[in-house]
């Protein structure tokens, strides 16, 4: 992601900000317990490397970069993490736009649109509408839990009532046993045929 970018999920999550910190979440302090705070942290008994790359801005004359990391006293492998992904979604026209294209491997926690252009968003899984809603809507239900959608973002949040446990999952029971879903479906309906990214947050094991 963008530096603008993770400030922008940030600021959506309710968390401070300050002036030249970029804060990379490895748990998610915003949760409302403990358990539910570090059941995503990354835990590194069994990471042998560990990596950030910072791409810095080309117009920096004299850049400085410092990193600081808070860490636990605690040995635990790495389980379930957030994963955050980019996509384009090309926008042709005004009106209806289908996308059919995101991974269907694990379960979505978020996804947010970086465009200020979408009036309404539908999800279907398999045939099944999850989710049909103006995106002002959206929104306003978002803050009654606290969040705080970003100007120039569409937030589609499934753990909006800030809980692990609300995730979209990719897969369904059939015949007493769970499978993954065939078809994910985004449908926005657009006021300006500007394509956007799509940023998307997921939960499973790392790649």
């Amino acid at each position: 992601l963008s530096a603008g970018q993770i400030i922008a999920l940030n600021k959506f999550r309710g968390q401070p900000i300050n002036s030249g910190v970029l804060t990379l979440y490895f748990a998610l302090p915003w949760r409302p317990n403990a358990a539910e705070e570090d059941a995503l942290a990354w835990g590194m008994a069994d990471v042998s490397t560990f990596q950030i790359e910072v791409d810095i801005e080309g117009t920096v004359i004299t850049p400085v970069l410092k990193a600081q990391a808070y860490k636990l006293p605690v040995s635990a492998n790495m389980g379930p993490i957030i994963k955050q992904r980019r996509f384009v979604v090309p926008v042709g026209a005004t009106g209806l736009i289908n996308f059919t294209t995101l991974p269907r491997d694990d379960s979505y926690l978020a996804l947010h649109a970086v465009s200020a252009n979408i009036s309404d968003i539908e999800v279907i899984v398999d045939g099944e509408q999850m989710i049909k809603s103006t995106v002002a809507n959206l929104h306003a239900g978002q803050e009654v839990y606290g969040l705080v959608p970003q100007s120039g973002y569409t937030h589609l949040a499934f753990d909006r009532r800030n809980r692990n446990s609300d995730l979209l999952t990719m897969t369904r029971q059939r015949n007493g046993q769970n499978v993954r879903v065939s078809d994910f479906q985004l449908d926005f309906t657009m006021t300006s045929a500007t394509s956007f990214t799509l940023i998307t947050e997921q939960v499973g094991t790392r790649d």
